[in-house]
């Protein structure tokens, strides 16, 4: 168990720093917009996969620690070397977090800078501080810390989306809305046209009674509807002939009746459907 511990311990300390390299690349190449990954967290990736294959070597040539009779960890001549790949690749991700700072987020910056810098310095302590997983306990805060940062950031990112969403459904709204109320306008404006004695008269119509749904306590949604009812009350006169409209004299019994049908919307259907 001692021996299966401690070959975990550098290994896994290997894969930590991998997994991170592999979201380096991830985040910079979606997040941070760049074409491709830089070069140097490319060279990570195989001082990373050497590191691990020296670390399964080293079980069975003792090259980076030994134990003693009393099955007691001891470092060997290389274990320096154990330390200098991490530490290295550390460095070169360090390197490219802070040239392309600006491609990402104040926290997302901020928790990558966290995650490096403090890993770095307990790297360098561990080399001095013997029986202490000093850099395989910062590694792991460094982590949980990077996971937090990032849920945070991802919140945060839900969050603008949502507003932004919201924003374009209201101005899609308005836009709608203001489309509708043109065209009731142009409407009521053709219809008031076809008669020369009532020029500006749905107009007139449709302020008055909103004017009077308001003073009746209607709500604001009620009045728009009391608006547009009025607005296109005359509507049934886009069917009506202007010779009808405009005729001087009484009008006869038969265009007295197509005038009342074709006002009449409701009825206008029924005729044509039968």
């Amino acid at each position: 168990m001692v021996r299966i511990s401690n070959f975990l311990v550098f290994f896994l300390t290997l894969a930590v720093i991998y997994s991170f390299n592999q979201y380096l690349i991830d985040l910079y190449t979606h997040e941070g917009k760049l074409e491709a990954a830089p070069g140097r967290l490319k060279i990570v990736k195989a001082l990373a996969l050497v590191g691990m294959v020296i670390v399964i070597v080293s079980q069975f040539t003792g090259f980076y620690y030994t134990f003693d009779e009393l099955n007691r960890y001891q470092r060997a001549p290389g274990f320096i070397i154990c330390y200098t790949i991490p530490l290295s690749i550390l460095l070169l991700q360090l390197s490219v977090i802070l040239q392309y700072r600006k491609n990402l987020s104040r926290n997302m910056r901020l928790s990558l800078l966290i995650f490096t810098v403090g890993s770095v310095i307990a790297s360098v302590l561990q080399i001095f501080m013997y029986g202490v997983s000093l850099n395989n306990i910062a590694i792991v805060a460094m982590a949980e810390l990077l996971y937090i940062f990032a849920l945070r950031d991802m919140n945060r990112e839900v969050e603008h989306a949502r507003r932004v969403e919201i924003e374009t459904y209201k101005e899609a709204q308005k836009k709608e809305h203001a489309l509708f109320e043109q065209t009731a306008e142009a409407l009521a404006n053709a219809i008031d046209a076809k008669d020369k004695y009532t020029h500006g008269h749905s107009a007139r119509v449709a302020m008055y009674s909103t004017q009077i749904a308001r003073e009746a306590g209607k709500s604001e949604e009620e009045c728009e509807k009391v608006y547009f009812a009025a607005l296109l009350h005359d509507v049934g006169k886009i069917g009506v002939p202007d010779a009808i409209i405009n005729k001087d004299g009484k009008l006869t019994n038969v265009e007295e009746l197509y005038v009342a049908l074709t006002g009449d919307q409701c009825a206008l259907t029924n005729i044509r459907i039968a």
